[in-house]
């Protein structure tokens, strides 16, 4: 009885091993260098106000190209 589970936790183990270690293999990805190109599709918040009694907020979403947008 205990031969025959050694023997099937043998055979699993490539299995498990497999999956355990495909997340780290799929994102394992070679990073690039950032280019100038790159900085277009960035956003910065700009323009933020509070209400006086601090329950509302708005600022203004801004791309690096392009044109804001209030919230």
């Amino acid at each position: 009885m205990l031969r025959a589970l050694s023997v099937r936790a043998a055979r699993r183990a490539p299995f498990l091993l497999a999956l355990l270690l495909a997340p780290a293999l799929l994102t394992a990805q070679e990073k690039r260098p950032l280019t100038l190109d790159d900085y277009g599709s960035w956003n910065r918040i700009t323009q933020v106000a509070l209400s006086p009694d601090g329950k509302w907020m708005a600022y203004a979403h801004q791309p690096n190209d392009g044109d804001a947008t209030f919230f």
